[in-house]
């Protein structure tokens, strides 16, 4: 089976240069129409609706590994009837959250967002509660298409979903406002969910998988339950970094802070994710090799820490150097707190970027322990220490570098322990380094074939 790493690799790289520039446009759109402030009430709505994470059952969390061990073995009806499961439990899952959270989270606005803004907050929550439903089932989907090594084919769908994105909020940000950014997420999931559903139809046709998802299998489902809650514990963990962080930058900077660190954060996020997103690929590539060529395992996971040393160090020392005419052309005036802010997250995510291959050999193999080991001190002792190092030394930056610092220490101790568990080098070794360099930083240029 040929792992389609070139075309998923150029296609993962558009996807994020495409969001990224997209992303520009539209938070140009939101300060023009609703100010940093506006941008802030969003961000920490979305966080909020967020936590309702901590109910997830992790039923889809691993499901790109187990339909790429379903291809890998031919097994096309085995794939379809762990989509669909995964689908329906998400689907009845956060429908349920989504109605019985509804009150508590409205209620718990109160206590982060100011008086003055609290009913605006609260309108938009049924938005940000149908838009996180509907994000999750948008993951399903595209974690099928990755799955079967077509992550050029998410990539495409999604790159045709944040053109939608923005067509829908430039045509309502002037009459609705914030409501509009709701609107555009709520296209924009919707129809990429649909639109990943109907290509894994067409490239699958054996799956079984129908336009409307009726195969619930208890098989499936036990499968990916009891992968998925070894993944929950990781991503309960995880998913508390951002709305930690945000919230203790709300209460020690203020709702305009929180607008500049949701830009910088954001800025830097989408270069990140030109080497990170496509890292998606090695998830079911490596499950993939581990039942069919396990030297080959070895070779793709060397490459794939010096292209992320490489790639990330070059693009994210740039991005930093540029922070200052990002932030003139972005905000209006050069803004030394974005450009801190910037300089900072762009640290912290070098070195979570450069240990993500281990993280995701970790998640292949089905060993987790110690990516779990990591997200507690990235989501806990970064905000944590955040809170604390404001108050006792004072300036928003104080508290930016601490969960940043926090996010940096997590990423290296999974890095260093899975490494040592699976009998990885840290560091590849001096002559795999150097051929790399004379390579081009577009990974995996010779796909690896079983």
């Amino acid at each position: 089976m040929n792992l389609n790493l070139r075309s998923n690799t150029i296609w993962s790289t558009a996807e994020v240069i495409v969001s990224g520039l997209a992303l520009f446009v539209l938070f140009k759109y939101v300060v023009v129409f609703v100010g940093i402030k506006g941008l802030g009430l969003w961000s920490l709505v979305l966080a909020t609706t967020s936590l309702a994470r901590l109910g997830d059952l992790g039923a889809a969390a691993g499901l790109s590994r187990f339909v790429a061990i379903a291809m890998a073995r031919g097994d096309q009806r085995q794939a379809g009837a762990y989509i669909d499961t995964a689908f329906l439990t998400n689907l009845i899952l956060y429908c349920v959250f989504g109605a019985v959270l509804y009150g508590p989270l409205r209620y718990g606005l109160s206590f982060v967002v100011p008086v003055e803004m609290l009913a605006e907050a609260r309108s938009l929550l049924p938005y940000a509660i149908a838009s996180f439903v509907l994000l999750n089932l948008n993951s399903v989907m595209l974690s099928a298409l990755i799955g079967h090594q077509r992550t050029d084919l998410k990539s495409k769908t999604v790159i045709a979903s944040v053109f939608l994105q923005i067509a829908v909020v430039a045509a309502l940000i002037s009459a609705f406002g914030l409501v509009a950014m709701a609107i555009g997420q709520i296209v924009q999931y919707g129809f990429t969910a649909l639109t990943a559903r109907l290509l894994f139809r067409r490239i699958a046709p054996a799956s079984g998988c129908r336009l409307i998802p009726i195969g619930f299998s208890k098989t499936a489902f036990r499968d990916l339950l009891g992968f998925g809650l070894k993944l929950q514990a990781a991503s309960l963990v995880s998913f508390a970094f951002e709305p930690l962080t945000k919230f203790v930058i709300s209460a020690t900077g203020g709702l305009e802070a929180l607008g500049v660190f949701e830009m910088a954060y954001r800025m830097v996020l989408q270069v990140r994710h030109i080497i990170a997103a496509p890292l998606q690929a090695l998830l079911p590539a490596f499950a993939h090799l581990d039942e069919t060529d396990p030297s080959a395992l070895r070779d793709l996971y060397e490459k794939a820490v010096v292209s992320s040393l490489l790639a990330g160090g070059t693009l994210l020392s740039l991005l930093a150097f540029a922070s200052p005419l990002i932030s003139w052309l972005w905000i209006g005036n050069v803004n030394t707190t974005f450009i801190a802010f910037a300089a900072i997250c762009c640290l912290g995510w070098f070195v979570n970027l450069v240990a993500a291959p281990a993280y995701i050999l970790g998640l292949s193999r089905g060993h987790i322990g110690w990516n779990v080991a990591g997200h507690v001190i990235t989501s806990f002792a970064g905000p944590l220490a955040g809170f604390v190092l404001f108050k006792t030394f004072g300036g928003e930056e104080t508290s930016v570098a601490a969960a940043m610092g926090g996010l940096a220490g997590g990423a290296l101790l999974s890095w260093i322990m899975n490494c040592r568990r699976f009998r990885m080098p840290i560091l590849p070794s001096g002559q795999k380094f150097r051929s790399s360099i004379k390579m081009s930083l577009i990974m995996f240029a010779n796909e690896p074939k079983r």
